[in-house]
């Protein structure tokens, strides 16, 4: 009967310990708006579950140091529940760490060891903090603290079940953050003294797995390498370093000196397995100082507590059970609860406002709602408002201070360019402390009191900054040509432009990929100047806009194609810029030439999205003024033109046609149509630009 009461006491005190983890972890998720972090995972899981990714998530594997399956969990969960539902699945994913730490110190200790470590882990700043932020960490410590207790389970009973779901949850792991994998070769030796079973229900699966990720995703690591070697805003002045590590992750080094305590014993039969745990606890230091992501050791300190925690308090009950049986468990509880709030006090475990290191936008929301139009344009030192503002993937209407090309220049000089002509509806600060975001801000600053006026300021609650909001003022310098254009642009609207400047005050009222300027253009096999002259003869472009182009290049575009301009648009506008002394004409599309023969495509147009049966389209297109004998050939051109077909004789009655045509890539596709007299000589021709092959469900693809 004493045993099965103590089985029952032992089953309610870690119900409360996960009661009370889980109070801290999920209580008030809306304490503080998103950290950019939160805000980007959730992003990239949103483009992921709906296709399209946008600037700056376009690639993000080749910056993100885990894969798609934690932004694929947040963005569900924000589907269901917005970003407090992503701070309760983190909050629900750290109870599970807090039970796992249970399961892995009774497996490798004893079940009292098991609660202690699991009261004192519940408690644990780094970890009842890392729990409320939306971020994979908390995926990567729950499916590795489990991979781990069962790989204790495996090793103890050596079945094959075990072993097996020990690797799939290592992996899960890893994908949630790569990092995880510097355990994996040690396991895996580890395992090589169990014999063949593990070997090929835990080591071969897990290097599978990893073998396959590499082999799709060698490109997305390269990337990702070269990325974390030049990414060094993590990194901490030398001065600051011992209160990064010791002074503020003090509640690790009392654990580590607590786990000394279980020093092995020279007969100890498992005297191997406290100089492991140690060795696990000392990967993630190595880590540290070997990437110096110095301010975020106070989530990572988690993965060396999952190993020190259990240790600590082995030896702290080794010691403990020298005590006579009567008052060991009243020593034990009273010792394990006095260790556990006072670490928790340490650390603040329970003072969210202690935890608040990056700005609370909220001021700043509350000033844009009801402002915002669909082609409002703001500019934002924190990548956090597309999360806010940019919340579903759409072109982008916020400019952030990672790029910006502007005035035949990028970086700061490009911003204060912008600021200075007006571009922004809104520039809104809230002082993130990253340096692009100040050299950024810095940059800006002279040039806001020409067009913009300060409508919010406010003191940041834990940070030296200010939130800002300023609106513009003055029109913006190209406001006559924007007026101009006013009710008349939609996304199937093509523009060609001297000055690449434009290409930012017509975004996202039209397709970024539809405002061209020389720069990079491609146009069948033609490219740069020679493809804007072929397209302005083929008349893609709705309006082209000459004037303002400051290099060679776009005067030279100029010179190219304005015989070609007169003969084919008319122009309808004259704007002299005063600001600089440029001048800008405006000339718009007249209809196709009346004159006989010619071709016309009729499907696909300029543009479409096509719905293909597998890669096969129709492509349906009408002859006027043929003779007999006259024929239509088609091609499309990708990376090289690409013939579709054989010849095709119009009807003789209305010159209609059709032909069967395939897109191969999604993207991209020129389909050129050419009508030939009796004698093989070209006589006319029409082509459609830009046509993409549609998704399943007919939305248009993700196209660069």
């Amino acid at each position: 009967m004493a045993h099965e009461q103590r089985i029952w006491l032992r089953r309610v005190a870690l119900l409360l310990i996960l009661l009370v983890a889980g109070y801290l972890r999920v209580h008030d998720r809306d304490y503080i708006t998103a950290f950019v972090d939160e805000g980007s995972f959730i992003m990239v899981g949103r483009m992921v579950l709906a296709h399209p990714f946008q600037v700056p998530h376009s690639t993000p594997l080749n910056y993100m140091f885990g894969w798609y399956l934690w932004p694929v969990m947040a963005g569900v969960a924000d589907h269901l529940g917005g970003l407090s539902g992503v701070r309760a699945l983190t909050g629900i994913l750290g109870v599970l760490v807090v039970l796992g730490v249970y399961g892995f110190g009774r497996r490798l200790f004893s079940e009292d060891v098991g609660l202690a470590s699991a009261a004192v882990f519940a408690l644990l700043a780094p970890a009842v903090y890392t729990s409320r932020m939306g971020t994979y960490d908390s995926s990567a410590l729950c499916f590795l603290v489990f991979g781990l207790w069962l790989y204790v389970c495996a090793w103890q009973e050596n079945k094959g079940w075990y072993w097996f779901l020990s690797g799939i949850c290592l992996f899960l792991s890893f994908l949630s953050k790569y990092f995880v994998a510097l355990y994996f070769p040690f396991l895996v030796l580890l395992a090589f003294r169990k014999g063949r079973r593990p070997f090929w229900t835990f080591s071969v699966p897990l290097a599978a797995y990893c073998a396959i990720f590499l082999y799709f995703f060698a490109g997305n690591m390269a990337a990702l390498i070269r990325f974390g070697q030049g990414h060094k805003e993590l990194t901490a002045p030398n001065e600051q370093l011992w209160g990064i590590y010791v002074v503020n992750r003090i509640e690790f080094w009392i654990l580590a000196t607590i786990s000394l305590l279980a020093w092995p014993r020279r007969n100890d039969a498992r005297k191997w397995l406290a100089p492991l745990l140690w060795l696990g606890a000392t990967l993630m230091l190595a880590f540290q100082a070997w990437s110096r992501a110095d301010y975020n050791i106070w989530k990572h300190i988690n993965y060396s507590l999952l190993f020190v925690t259990p240790l600590a308090m082995a030896g702290l009950i080794r010691i403990l059970r020298k005590l006579p049986q009567k008052i060991y468990p009243a020593i034990a509880i009273i010792l394990a609860g006095a260790l556990s709030g006072a670490l928790g006090f340490i650390g603040h475990s329970w003072q969210l406002d202690k935890f608040e290191f990056w700005p609370n936008v909220t001021p700043i929301l509350r000033f844009l709602d009801g402002r915002l139009k669909p082609e409002t344009k703001l500019l934002a030192d924190d990548l956090v408002f597309q999360f806010y503002i940019d919340g579903s993937p759409k072109p982008s209407r916020t400019t952030y201070p990672y790029y910006l090309d502007y005035a035949g220049s990028t970086g700061g000089p490009a911003y204060a360019a912008a600021v200075r002509d007006g571009l922004f509806d809104y520039v809104i600060l809230d002082g993130w402390a990253s340096p692009k975001s100040r050299a950024m801000r810095d940059a800006i600053r002279p040039a806001l009191s020409e067009r913009y006026v300060l409508r919010l300021e406010q003191p940041i609650r834990q940070m030296t900054g200010k939130i800002e909001a300023y609106e513009r003022s003055r029109p913006p310098r190209l406001q006559p040509i924007m007026e101009f254009f006013h009710g008349q642009l939609n996304q199937e609207t093509w523009i060609l432009a001297e000055n690449k400047d434009l290409r930012h005050y017509v975004t996202p009222t039209i397709q970024p990929t539809h405002l061209i300027d020389p720069e990079g253009f491609q146009f069948g096999d033609q490219s740069g100047i020679a493809a804007c002259a072929e397209a302005v003869r083929e008349r893609l472009f709705t309006y082209v806009i000459l004037g303002g182009g400051r290099d060679p290049k776009s005067q030279r575009m100029r010179e190219a194609i304005l015989p070609m301009v007169e003969q084919r648009y008319a122009l309808r506008k004259q704007i002299a810029d005063l600001q600089d002394g440029d001048e800008y004409q405006i000339y718009e599309r007249t209809t196709a030439d009346t004159a006989l023969p010619r071709v016309e495509i009729r499907e696909p147009a300029t543009g479409a999205a096509v719905r293909t049966k597998g890669i096969e389209a129709t492509l349906k297109g009408v002859v006027f003024g043929s003779r007999s004998g006259w024929y239509v050939r088609t091609d499309i051109y990708t990376n090289k033109w690409y013939p579709q077909g054989d010849k095709i004789f119009p009807n003789a009655t209305d010159g209609a046609f059709t032909q069967t045509i395939y897109l191969g890539g999604p993207c991209n596709h020129f389909v050129r149509v050419r009508l030939f007299d009796e004698t093989g000589k070209q006589v006319a021709s029409a082509s459609s630009y830009g046509v993409a092959r549609a998704n399943p469900d007919g939305t248009p693809p993700a196209c660069p």
